[in-house]
Order: C-alpha cells, then structure tokens, then sequence
C-alpha cells in the first residue's frame, strides 16, 4: 500500500525521438541486402528496357516496415488513465499484396498496389513520484503503455521515374482502411522495487478492447528507390528490390493528436507484357 506526498510529473524518460534502433537495424540491414545485388549488377548490364518498350507489367509484392509514433496525448478517448502526457513510440508490421504498372511518357510509369498492412505497436511514457513506503519517502519511476494493433486494407498509388539502367525513383500516396484496431494499457511500478499500488501489484490501469474512435482512413505520402532485376533473358520477369520512407498525414485516432512516420523495406516479383521492341544498334562494320 503506497500513498502520494508530491506529485512532480516530468517527461517522458524514454524519448524515442527517432524510430526505436532494435527495430530498424534489421529492416535496415535487409534493405541493403536487397539492394546491393541491384548497384552490383548495374555495373554490367545495360539499361533493362533500351530493347523494348513495355505495356504494362504486373506481380505481387512483400515487405516488412518499422515505424516511429509522434503524439501528444494523455490517452484514449474514455480509456482512464495516469499518464501525464504520450509522445512517442514505435512499432512494426507485415506488408503483402498485388502491383501493377503502366509507362505514361518516357521513363516515367504510374502505378497502383493493393495491400495488406500490419501495424503493431507501443505509445510509452515514464513518470516520477515522490511516494511514502512506510517511514520513507522516496522517489517511485512509474511506465505508462499503450500497445496498439491495426490490421489494415491498404493501397499504394504511385509514379516511377526510371533514372539510369534499372534504378527507379519513386513518390506517391497511400491510404489504408482500418480494418479493426485494438489495444492494451498499463500503468506499471519501474522502481523501486519494493512498492506496490493500492492494489498491492505493481501493475493497474489495466484496460484494453476495441481502439476508440480509430480512424477509419489513414493516408501518408511515400518515396524511395528501387531496382528492376531481369530474371531471364527475354527480360519480361523481374525482381525488384525497393525501399520507401513515408509520413502519416492525419491522426490514428479522431480527436487526439498521435501520427505516425516510417520506413518499409520489401521485394517485388514482375511479370511485363512488352511491347513493340526498338531497333537494335547496327554492329561495328555491319550494313
């Protein structure tokens, strides 16, 4: 049984200002495992389209992406809470789905992906007290948590602007439709360790089910590079190599300011329907 002396809330004591580094060294690592066989292989091969034109090409794509929150909030909508004030976290997720691509002038192709997204992650804050603990008073470090899950339908809209060989570099949107978001809060004793609530744990605050007023549609603009990787002679398979940074624009929930920014690393597999094919330069000493 503990009670409250002074109250001096301070800020947050785990500033994830950037996306948390357990999470992103390994997408990163991925990505460059991705790419470095695309910058390898640029170096001797030609341009993957100088011998024909393609009309459209198609495929399915998969990815992993880590992500950072940015908040500034003492909760949920009617969810109790202790926590002074959320500002950041991070999480991670799953990406898969189906892409198409169509030129729209030279070098530069519009395209669409329809997506499945996994979002996991957690909101963190930490506060001091000063408590009493029998004839003491000391100073108790309290977590505050909310762990968050968004599956969601999304949709990639985008343009690629062949630069050289087969490096692409791509902008554009995306949207998802949240499909069922849920959540899980905790208020937590982190030290010392010999004090307990009310309720003698040293957890309380326990609440979780449905995420209340989730937005319904999140929409973020995107960029990054990708490769495309002929996979056969004829060039019409490719395996495409790509890395994305993207920025949320509106709120994971109404009313309460909390987005979200991140980096998606993943691997698309093409097949192109060519089209008329170029004339092939005449050979040295060739009529």
């Amino acid at each position: 049984m503990m009670s409250t002396i002074d109250s001096t809330p301070i800020e947050s004591l785990d500033m994830i200002r950037f996306i948390d580094p357990r999470l992103l060294r390994p997408l990163l690592a991925t990505a460059l495992l991705l790419l470095l066989p695309a910058f390898v292989s640029a170096q001797n091969t030609s341009d993957v389209t100088s011998l024909q034109s393609e009309l459209w090409r198609i495929g399915g794509y998969a990815g992993a992406q880590v992500f950072a929150y940015n908040a500034d909030m003492s909760g949920l909508p009617g969810v109790p809470s202790c926590c002074p004030r959320y500002q950041d976290g991070s999480g991670g997720g799953v990406v898969f789905g189906v892409a198409t691509e169509i030129p729209v002038v030279s070098r530069l192709s519009a395209g669409v992906r329809f997506l499945f997204n996994t979002y996991s992650g957690e909101l963190k804050a930490e506060e001091r007290e000063l408590v009493t603990s029998g004839r003491d008073t000391v100073t108790a470090v309290f977590g505050h948590t909310i762990r968050v899950s968004q599956p969601a339908l999304g949709m990639d809209a985008l343009f690629s602007y062949r630069a050289v060989a087969g490096l692409r570099v791509i902008a554009g949107a995306h949207a998802d439709m949240m499909i069922g978001g849920t959540y899980h809060q905790s208020e937590e004793i982190l030290a010392p360790g010999d004090i307990r609530f009310e309720n003698d744990s040293r957890q309380r605050g326990l609440y979780d089910g449905d995420l209340p007023n989730e937005t319904r549609v999140h929409v973020a603009v995107m960029g990054g590079l990708r490769y495309d990787l002929p996979m056969n002679r004829d060039k019409n398979l490719l395996l495409v190599p790509e890395i994305d940074l993207w920025q949320g624009v509106n709120d994971l929930v109404r009313g309460e300011s909390w987005k979200m920014r991140g980096i998606r690393a993943g691997i698309s597999f093409y097949f192109i329907q060519p089209g008329a094919r170029a004339p092939t330069p005449l050979e040295p000493g060739r009529l």
